[in-house]
């Protein structure tokens, strides 16, 4: 068996799962069988009935109902080793694997097996200490310290021994080669004569006295030396070299858990053949057991169903996350304590998140940030081509002006697999995170169709989300998504909708407009009408394209949502606030475009059109003064129903008020010197319209003075010239020197 931490032992099943991606590796039958299981009881809400307990990423095991990995056997293993040692001399047994494979464990369960068999158990983790002298002194200090807690008599008095011993032997540096006493200062060799001069203070008449203390135990002492592979190279040297020292105490087995690489590393760099060495000092040497696939898959599993207690408050699609999660992402986990660690932080990543991000992507990333770092940075350099995101402020502008080739693009993503030894299992993971990214790899492409569908999943692939996942926080007064959702629930009653609506401030309400947008999908006609008419009423949203159009927006996608052959129906039954805002929707429901296809028919849109129209005309015109859109209202008249309205326009234009708007809607304006605004009156199609309808001395009926004390100065500005042109209209023609050609757009969509 490898000297790892995993392998696979399990054989190849059917795949169970429904879907699946075409050419993705199938799940073992036996993990398969296991994960759908507590797939279940995660969806469930429910728990499983092992218990992980894992909170410190360090914690061991300490009793046999603890193993979760099948490791009891091999510790019975080792406690044979210690059944059998001989006792005329100290005898060493090896417990070797790399870092966090579970030796500590191992050395706990071999205790416990062991505690009617040995005199005592003795723990030492030179971690805690440093130097030669204080692993020496602490050593002997624990070994004593112990020992006396026994309440033996006979242990008691070994433990005096031990700890003159300790006092003795701490200045001394034993060379691990040649078995003496070497490379001694001055003062530690001025000390150990002074000691081997004196009868009483002999380091070598009280290691004598200590060994017939021992010889008379009837069981041996077990010692347990853990964690030597921490230590700095100079620290593991002192460490062997204190395990020569005191290896030949009978009655004394140690068991020494360590990393083969790292201490035969030392070793070498203390000048001498370290493997040569270590096979001198340890009688019996062991390697960690390799963690079965199945085996750490079921410890993580039952972390996650208790790390995760319920589902229900969280983003999770179970076939998702069983495709991204324990397909792709379940391999990066090595050991027990790469699942402790990755527990502990998804906890409070959960917390922060909650349903902000989806439950598989959340815990794909934390996967990739904890063991793939190097990946995960190139994750981070990649996030505009991963996502798509045009924020002005990150790479994606930037790169607008670094005119960067497809090819720059592909060796940036194709990056991050390659920062991994894994770079096949770090490209599923990103692929499946970011589809966007899958073109790079050359699979599938997609276009941005799909990240209205991404961003009500509240996957990473969409910009909006995986900010969410990198600040552990919404915007500044974005709605959570469980109330925008909560809101949704309430399309199908107007009057509870209305009032949750009222509830929300006007800034708030935009973002929840922007959020509610990407939700568009198959609603009732119904639900589309009443979310319509509480958007219309609420009054929020229907600026200049500049400043805010999310509830504009909103009503588009909602109608767009609604069943095609219902739109015509909804359109005639809504109760609209305003004339304005019956224009738009039916300006945005018939437009036609290189990218829009209509709503409606021609036939319905040119149907509805005269329906408006009539309405209109059939008025006032007083019902038009407070319309937001006024003019771009008339203007769809003077185009579509011209005759008509001139018969209406001389009744009225009798209206002071009506007249001044009316004049004041056929104006050009733009941005002049010093960023101030500059208004020019389009009197050519003012003076053929009034001109038309028989109205155009009205204007001079109506004094610039009365203007002035009722309207803004851009309209007085306006006012005086259509004064100014209805006595001399050749003025009008030098004055729009440089003044486009008045130019009328049908699509919705512009300001």
């Amino acid at each position: 068996m490898p000297n790892g931490c995993e392998h696979n032992a399990s054989a190849t099943g059917d795949n169970l799962r429904p879907v699946r991606l075409p050419g993705r590796r199938k799940q073992k039958g036996a993990e398969l069988a296991y994960s759908q299981e507590v797939d279940a009881r995660l969806h469930e809400g429910g728990s499983t009935e092992i218990s992980a307990g894992l909170h410190s990423a360090d914690g061991p095991i300490n009793h046999p109902d603890d193993d979760e990995l099948g490791r009891t056997d091999f510790a019975r293993a080792l406690a044979a080793d210690v059944r059998h040692a001989p006792t005329a001399s100290g005898f060493v047994i090896g417990l070797a694997g790399p870092w966090g494979c579970g030796k500590t464990s191992l050395l706990k369960l071999a205790g416990h097996e062991l505690r009617d068999d040995v005199s005592a158990v003795v723990s030492f983790n030179p971690w805690l200490f440093s130097g030669a002298e204080q692993l020496v002194t602490h050593f002997f200090a624990e070994l004593a310290g112990q020992l006396e807690q026994s309440g033996r008599d006979r242990l008691t008095q070994i433990a005096g021994g031990l700890s003159v011993y300790g006092r003795l032997v701490s200045p001394l540096r034993y060379a691990p080669f040649v078995g003496g006493i070497a490379g001694l200062t001055s003062d530690a060799a001025g000390a150990l004569g002074d000691s081997l001069r004196s009868e009483d203070l002999s380091a070598e008449i009280q290691a004598q006295r200590i060994r017939a203390d021992l010889l008379e135990l009837d069981k041996p002492i077990l010692v347990l030396v853990d964690d030597l592979d921490r230590l700095q190279p100079e620290e593991i040297v002192d460490v062997v070299r204190l395990i020569r020292l005191v290896g030949d105490f009978p009655n004394l087995v140690y068991i020494v858990a360590f990393d083969q690489a790292v201490v035969e590393t030392a070793l070498d760099g203390n000048g001498g053949d370290g493997q040569a060495y270590l096979e001198k000092i340890i009688h019996v040497p062991h390697s960690v057991p390799s963690v079965r696939h199945e085996d750490l898959t079921r410890v993580l599993q039952v972390a996650l169903a208790e790390a995760i207690p319920d589902l229900d408050e969280l983003r999770f699609e179970i076939q998702r996350f069983s495709s991204l999660f324990w397909d792709d992402v379940r391999p990066l986990f090595k050991t027990v304590r790469d699942v402790r660690r990755f527990i502990n932080v998804i906890r409070t990543s959960i917390e922060l998140l909650g349903d902000e991000v989806d439950l598989a992507d959340l815990l794909a990333l934390e996967a990739l940030r904890l063991f793939e770092s190097d990946a995960f940075a190139e994750v981070l350099k990649a996030r505009y081509l991963l996502t798509g995101s045009a924020d002005p402020l990150d790479q994606g502008y930037a790169r607008l002006f670094a005119n960067r080739a497809e090819a720059d693009d592909e060796a940036q993503v194709k990056a991050i697999a390659e920062a991994s030894s894994d770079g096949d299992q770090i490209e599923r993971i990103i692929t499946q995170l970011f589809p966007l990214a899958e073109k790079y790899f050359g699979g599938s492409h997609y276009d941005g169709s799909f990240r209205s569908e991404w961003k009500t999943q509240r996957r990473v692939a969409v910009g909006d989300v995986f900010d969410v996942y990198l600040h552990r926080r919404l915007a500044p007064g974005a709605l959570p998504t469980r109330e925008v959702e909560a809101v949704l629930r309430l399309f199908a009653d107007r009057m509870a909708l209305a009032e949750a609506i009222q509830e929300i401030d006007d800034e708030a309400l935009r973002g929840l407009y922007m959020r509610l947008a990407d939700y568009a999908g198959s609603w009732s006609a119904e639900e589309v009408r009443n979310a319509m008419e509480v958007v219309m009423h609420r009054g929020i949203g229907f600026g200049d394209a500049f400043e805010d159009m999310s509830g504009s927006m909103l009503l588009r996608r909602l109608l767009k949502s609604a069943p095609s052959d219902q739109i015509t129906n909804i359109l005639r039954e809504l109760e609209y606030p305003s004339r304005s805002h019956q224009f738009e929707i039916l300006r945005a429901a018939s437009y036609r475009g290189d990218r829009h296809q209509g709503m409606i028919s021609e036939d319905e849109a040119a149907t509805l059109g005269r329906e408006f129209r009539s309405e209109v005309i059939a008025g006032d015109g007083s019902d038009l003064l407070g319309e937001p859109d006024f003019a771009p209202l008339l203007g769809f008249l003077e185009d579509e129903d011209r005759d008509r309205l001139l018969s209406q326009l001389p009744a009225w234009l009798s209206d002071d008020l009506f007249l001044v708007r009316f004049v004041v809607a056929h104006a050009f304006s733009k941005m002049g010197e010093r960023t101030q605004r500059a208004v020019q009156l389009d009197w050519p199609t003012l003076s053929d319209v009034l001109g038309a309808a028989n109205c155009l001395n009205r204007i001079k009926e109506v004094h610039s003075s009365w203007v002035e004390a009722n309207f803004d100065h851009e309209t007085l500005i306006l006012w005086q010239q259509a004064r100014r042109y209805a006595d001399h209209p050749e003025k009008a023609k030098e004055d729009l020197v440089g003044w486009p050609n008045r130019e009328k757009s049908d699509d919705p969509n512009e300001g």
